[in-house]
């Protein structure tokens, strides 16, 4: 064989061997195509496509009653002579999703989340008007953002996703015009798809699907409940820590030592969120000092400053409370107390939401070891107050037992005396007896 015949023959390898590669690289997109597609075949089988919302909350929260609006926006028909005209297109209605306390979730991470999908949003009785043509119709889907309706204690956080829909209307056999695809992609993303670009497809199709639990056009919202009020009162309180002694000789006076850890609800991103913590005898709030907060602990003016996940030392006596207000749902708390000699530390824990397993158990009582530290062995959860009407916290008591007396009481003199004299009188009496009885035999 001669050499320009070998040539040609590498050479028709090299290019054999490129189209393969080609189409093998290929072949993954148009699956993706495929599989990123609402898909119909006639007018009485019609593509269909839905919206899901993912409502995130901390765990412990109730569920809030609560609809989110969907709208959207016609931009044109591509392909079209004037593409950018929207008037042989339809309108497609608001879609709402409507959310409630009995709604099913889902718990994992100290993140709670309640997923729903909405109607078919392409369906015919959700059009306004029909569709004139064949062709490419396309929408810009947005989420109303009602942020300016949230209170002080409800604080919704609103997806600004978007999603450019893609309506692809053919000419059926029945001569009728259907749905044959609708194709949707990420136009502006939120928390949903973090990992894909903007301008990826995604699968619009209602769920379960082939692929997927639920259609792939996602909005992502956040919910946080906030509990208590901004001022240091009783009514405000979310979380407190109260102490009491309790026994003969206790010392109602003496400072008894507690490590409090306050921890942020996981949906919170700020790891260096703060809350206040205020020391309160009945309704009388006690300013912190270096006594009652030991170094390195931060105080300001009326109360001691928590910051997310920092262990606290908090010197609290009888009657006295650390108390916390405004603590959001799903908040945290560890606490324990530094063992005393001479006292048994106890306590109950109040808390009123769903514990995890590991935490003490509302209504306890759970008992330490003379002199011991004792507390928590896992975080306890801040619950929805405003649903229980009852603060979270822990009661914990000091009992001490009366030192039994040594030597001898002004109380017990007077009987010891009567005993000494009434003994060294029988003495006294058979010394006498016994002289005479001696004297009588000699």
């Amino acid at each position: 064989m001669s050499k320009k015949t070998n040539s040609k023959a590498r050479f028709m390898v090299t290019i054999v061997f490129a189209i393969v590669l080609c189409l093998s690289m290929a072949m993954p997109a148009f699956a993706s195509t495929e599989l990123s597609e609402a898909t119909g075949t006639t007018s009485a089988d019609q593509a269909k496509a839905a919206i899901t919302k993912i409502l995130t909350m901390p765990e412990g929260t109730t569920t809030p009653a609560k609809t989110f609006t969907y709208e959207f926006t016609k931009k044109g028909i591509l392909g079209d002579a004037n593409p950018n005209d929207t008037t042989k297109m339809p309108g497609i209605k608001d879609v709402t999703i409507t959310y409630a306390a009995a709604d099913t979730a889902t718990l994992s991470g100290g993140v709670k989340k309640v997923i729903k999908e909405s109607i078919d949003f392409i369906d015919n009785d959700n059009l306004v008007g029909a569709w004139d043509h064949a062709g490419t119709h396309y929408y810009r889907l947005t989420e109303v953002d009602e942020e300016a309706s949230n209170d002080a204690k409800n604080i919704f956080t609103y997806s600004i996703a978007e999603y450019d829909i893609y309506v692809y209307v053919d000419n059926g056999t029945d001569d009728n015009l259907y749905v044959k695809y609708v194709e949707a992609k990420i136009a502006v993303k939120d928390f949903s798809h973090t990992t894909q670009p903007i301008g990826q497809k995604v699968d619009p199709t209602p769920g379960p699907n082939e692929k997927y639990p639920y259609s792939q056009v996602i909005f992502t919202n956040y919910f946080l409940k906030k509990n208590g009020g901004d001022e240091p009162t009783i009514a405000n309180t979310v979380l407190g820590i109260s102490k009491n002694v309790d026994g003969q000789g206790a010392d109602q006076t003496r400072l008894f030592e507690f490590s409090v850890t306050i921890k942020k609800p996981a949906t919170i991103d700020d790891v260096n969120t703060t809350y206040k913590g205020y020391i309160m005898e009945g309704s009388t709030v006690i300013p912190p000092n270096t006594t009652i907060v030991p170094s390195p602990g931060v105080y300001s003016g009326n109360y001691i400053q928590f910051k997310n996940g920092v262990e606290v030392k908090v010197m609290l006596k009888h009657g006295q409370k650390l108390a916390f207000m405004e603590l959001p749902v799903g908040a945290s708390f560890f606490v324990k107390e530094k063992g005393t000699p001479g006292y048994t530390a106890r306590y109950t824990a109040v808390s009123q939401s769903n514990l995890p397993t590991g935490t003490p158990l509302k209504g306890v009582v759970y008992n330490g070891s003379a002199g011991a530290d004792f507390g928590f062995t896992a975080d306890e959860l801040i619950g929805d107050i405003e649903t229980t009407h009852q603060m979270d916290g822990a009661e914990f008591i000091n009992d001490t037992k009366a030192v039994a007396p040594t030597g001898i009481s002004m109380e017990t003199l007077p009987f010891i005396v009567l005993i000494v004299v009434v003994a060294a009188a029988i003495a006294g009496f058979a010394v006498i007896r016994y002289r005479k009885n001696a004297n009588y035999n000699a």
